[in-house]
């Protein structure tokens, strides 16, 4: 009988444990957070891998003044950093969007989205609400983040910090950011300062 009965309180323990990580890990968010989160920390570590030998190159070329020394390194990592730079805001675009998507509403709202024209209201698309209760347009914020990203793919030179700022806003807005994106968030910005970084080194 005692055997039984630990036998049922161990199972119990494994369901009550298998369920503490499938929390974890989907975050009830309906998106893999976790991966995101090592994504966007990947992208990141390249740009700033790209950016400090970006700087170096520019010791050679400062030390050696009428040369080529240096030159094509500072193309090459140039060139590098806005590949990075371009796949972070890729990857944080899919991230944002996919918390809209999939409801992914976990704190305090702020009321109607910001964009470019002012307010998003509803045009009759798919309403959702968060833990909050604030009602949102999932169709209108996706369509707002779509329209942000493609314009940003058809420019000669994106600014892609002010790109993400952008998406960022939205995630802030509507409350979507919480203890389960707080890894996300610290990549994010880490992300956005090298921008501002590298844009006072070097100018683009």
């Amino acid at each position: 009988m005692k055997s039984r009965i630990v036998t049922v309180l161990i199972a119990t323990m494994l369901v009550y444990a298998a369920c503490r990580k499938n929390d974890t890990q989907d975050n009830r968010l309906g998106i893999d957070t976790g991966k995101y989160e090592s994504i966007l920390a990947a992208d990141y570590s390249d740009a700033l891998q790209n950016h400090n030998a970006l700087k170096s190159a520019y010791v050679g070329i400062t030390s050696h003044p009428g040369s080529n020394i240096g030159l094509n390194d500072t193309l090459y990592y140039e060139r590098m950093f806005n590949l990075c730079d371009s796949l972070f805001s890729e990857d944080f675009f899919s991230f944002s969007s996919g918390m809209i998507r999939n409801g992914g509403f976990t704190g305090a709202g702020y009321g109607m989205m910001g964009g470019y024209n002012g307010h998003m209201g509803g045009s009759g698309g798919m309403m959702s609400s968060n833990n909050s209760g604030i009602n949102y347009d999932a169709d209108d914020i996706i369509s707002y983040m779509n329209s942000i990203h493609n314009q940003t793919l058809n420019l000669i030179d994106p600014d892609y910090q002010v790109t993400d700022s952008l998406m960022y806003s939205q995630l802030v807005r509507c409350g979507m950011l919480s203890n389960y994106t707080s890894g996300i968030e610290t990549v994010f910005r880490n992300m956005q300062e090298l921008r501002a970084d590298h844009w006072r080194l070097h100018g683009n």
